[in-house]
């Protein structure tokens, strides 16, 4: 009766076990989807922030330990990486197909970009060798994407690439302030040793944007006062607009500065970012920075202040048309950090071009765009340890188990052994007594 119970709680703890397993090994992409389908979104960017890699100074304050942390580290941000970057997994909407024996195709949805929003390392003071070593480790953990998104009618590149070839997945690491150091912390050497690996702190990458999808609806009066209405969909076309990703090294935005002509080559491209927007109004820009810009009032001398990014003039006649232009909201969006104590968190931001409903098919597009971020939640290191930790006590516990059954069968086959070999001297000696 006792061993049938222990074997009840024994199959009990290892479903839990397998259970936990799994939900932590594709929690990520079963819990968070993007929000459009891949022919709609012509940008998917999966948004990750502040790895903050440790090393050699951890090491020299825990000792092994910090072996043991820095491989978990490791691992758990790699995981998360691996998942994100790989096609969203939505079993609801397949298992809804296949009841409903649909035939409806559901594209996979990867990402058109990556990007890593800044403090890649933990420290600025690291030296050269320790710095190649945490490289290596982050190649290792952040590999650049091998695999190709197909575009559909609207996927990226569309004006220049036909419906359905295949684009690289664009990566973008930004430099934080824990790799090159703040402000008066910053040096030219600092900035072009990082450079060197993981490309310009201040640039500017442009894709077209696709014409809106244009739906015509005509109609014609029937008898009564019913009527009849057609409708049909244009597809997206080629856009003369462009949408500009710009990376922006906010840590030599403030002074002083060690290196004043670095931090004025930061303001110069500040300045040519302005003017590209000025001479394309109708063109869009998505700022990456590592630094956010918002800040909760009290933490700064002045209150939140972000507005569009336009000179006021001065004369009455220009100012008039200001006026009279509908104001540009602009929203900023923090990406929480990735690291196992704030929960592993990643994030997904898409962009699509609207579809416009008009009555002729020579109606302009609209000239917006629609937006949609999805923050994505993972376990913290407790949860995580508490999974592996349960896994390793339910494995050992099998292999207990087994130990005490190969033991039990080993005895039991010696004491069979044992009695008969008894039970065949017994039977000599009595046969040896009748003969005798």
């Amino acid at each position: 009766m006792l061993t049938r119970i222990l074997l009840g709680i024994l199959y009990t703890a290892t479903g839990i076990a397998i259970l936990g397993t799994v939900v932590l090994h594709n929690h990520a992409r079963i819990t968070c989807h993007w929000n459009w389908e891949s022919t709609d979104s012509f940008m998917r960017m999966v948004v990750f922030a502040d790895p903050q890699m440790e090393g050699d100074a951890k090491i020299r304050r825990l000792g092994k330990r910090a072996h043991v942390d820095l491989a978990f580290n490791d691992a758990f941000m790699r995981h998360i990486y691996k998942k994100m970057m790989s096609p969203s997994w939505e079993p609801l909407t397949h298992l809804s197909s296949l009841l409903s024996r649909s035939t409806e195709s559901h594209a996979p949805r990867s990402p058109t970009h990556v990007s890593i929003l800044g403090d890649l390392f933990s420290s600025q003071w690291i030296d050269d060798t320790e710095f190649e070593v945490r490289v290596a480790r982050y190649r290792s953990i952040f590999p650049e994407p091998t695999s190709s998104v197909t575009t559909g009618s609207g996927g990226v590149g569309a004006g220049k690439e036909e419906a359905g070839s295949m684009m690289p997945v664009v990566m973008i690491n930004i430099t934080g302030n824990h790799d090159i150091g703040y402000g008066y912390d910053i040096s030219q050497y600092r900035v072009e040793r990082w450079e060197q690996v993981f490309g310009k702190s201040n640039f500017i990458s442009s894709m077209d944007i696709p014409a809106a999808n244009v739906v015509v609806v005509g109609g014609s009066e029937s008898s009564g006062n019913d009527t009849e209405s057609r409708s049909s969909t244009q597809g997206h076309g080629t856009s003369n607009r462009k949408l500009h990703l710009v990376v922006l090294n906010t840590m030599l935005l403030d002074g002083p500065s060690s290196d004043e002509n670095l931090r004025g080559q930061t303001w110069e491209f500040l300045q040519e970012a302005s003017a590209l927007k000025e001479a394309n109004p109708l063109d869009r820009i998505v700022l990456l920075t590592h630094i956010p810009f918002h800040k909760e009032q009290g933490i700064c001398v002045d209150p939140p202040d972000i507005r569009e990014g336009q000179n006021v003039k001065t004369e009455e006649e220009e100012v008039s048309q200001q006026q009279q232009q509908p104001a540009q909201k602009v929203r900023e969006v923090t990406q929480r950090s990735m690291m196992a104590e704030f929960g592993g968190y990643s994030g997904l931001f898409e962009i699509k071009t609207p579809t416009t409903t008009t009555t002729t098919t020579t109606s302009e597009n609209n000239d917006d765009l629609e937006f949609h971020y999805t923050a994505c939640g993972f376990f913290n290191d407790l949860q995580v340890w508490t999974v592996i930790i349960t896994d390793i006590i339910v494995a050992l516990l099998w292999c207990l188990l087994g130990l005490v059954y190969l033991i039990s069968s080993t005895i039991t086959f010696t004491t069979s052994s044992g009695q008969a070999a008894r039970r065949k001297a017994n039977t000599l000696s009595s046969e040896k007594q009748k003969i005798l």
